[in-house]
């Protein structure tokens, strides 16, 4: 099972087109080597069949990156074989427009996100007109399922998608306000041959013990980095929200994340869906030696494991 991280921030990127925080400023000075493109994943069972964790709005220059997504060796042959979902926030669904060409690969996602698709923000109707190969599969949450592979028979990845949040993107509160299961899920991706797993939460606000089971039995973990500190944006000055009214839980504090993420097992335990304006972006900054030193840190895009 390869993995390959394909972006690593939160909705915008690094630098976000009408920001001038630090980080912002310091990633434009650096030129194309400073910025991160916004969080998503690619996995594969065998090197040959991948599919997308998250369709972010980079997602053309995030395939266009790594070569292994490259099409060929037909003129409209591509690896792609599917798109899993963790929600239906723009930041992972607004690529999906992006691959609409002849469209044939599944999308994964729970009901609730795909009433969403279907009806909120009509994705999926809008993807159907360009394609009618396209499949749309409802994904199980507590159950696993798996993704088969092209070449090598015996490869698989398990999916166990479990439930971390019921809100639903804020575009869709606006007409359905109502909390709906399986909003919000996070990945366990396992390879049955060997056992090892990776968890993929770039949404969470709160550890339930559900995930809890998963982080404790992971190999990599790549969890929701997206602020610092609970008032990050209001003390910026850029926004009225809080980490807790973003569905996010932050890195520091008594009810950070970095309290207990650092004392999971796993070998790799990275951040991911960082918000250009978190200061732990900067390898240089205080915030970024305090994660080191508990032996946590932030994913870079492009970082790849073998599982």
């Amino acid at each position: 099972m390869r993995i390959r991280v394909l972006g690593t921030t939160a909705g915008g990127g690094l630098p976000q087109w009408n920001c001038n925080c630090a980080n912002c400023r310091r990633a434009r000075a650096a030129g194309p080597s400073g910025r991160r493109l916004q969080s998503s994943l690619a996995v594969s069972p065998d090197g040959a069949a991948w599919y997308l964790i998250n369709a972010t709005p980079d997602v053309r220059e995030q395939m266009a990156h790594f070569r292994a997504l490259a099409p060929g060796p037909g003129i409209r042959d591509t690896p792609l074989r599917g798109v899993l979902l963790t929600d239906a926030e723009l930041d992972h669904t607004l690529g999906l427009l992006n691959l609409r060409e002849n469209a044939r690969w599944t999308l994964w996602a729970t009901p609730a996100v795909l009433h969403v698709l279907e009806s909120v923000y009509p994705v999926l109707p809008i993807l159907r007109a360009y394609s009618s190969e396209l499949q749309v599969r409802a994904m199980p949450v507590d159950r696993a399922f798996m993704l088969p592979p092209e070449r090598a028979p015996g490869a698989s990845v398990q999916v166990l998608a479990t439930e971390v949040s019921r809100r639903l993107p804020v575009y869709a509160q606006a007409l359905s306000g109502a909390p709906a299961p399986g909003a919000v899920v996070a990945f366990t991706l396992t390879n049955p041959a060997t056992g090892r797993r990776l968890v993929y939460a770039p949404g969470l606000r709160r550890l339930e013990a559900s995930l809890r089971a998963q982080l404790e039995q992971a190999d990599v973990v790549l969890l929701d980095g997206t602020l610092w500190d609970e008032d990050e944006l209001i003390r910026l000055g850029v926004a009225h929200r809080t980490a807790a009214d973003m569905d996010h839980a932050p890195m520091n504090g008594s009810h950070g994340t970095a309290r207990w993420f650092g004392e999971l097992p796993a070998r790799w335990k990275l951040y991911v869906h960082v918000n250009n304006t978190n200061p732990a972006l900067d390898p240089s900054s205080p915030e970024r030696r305090r994660l080191r030193e508990a032996g946590l840190d932030i994913a870079e895009d492009g970082w790849e494991v073998e599982l």
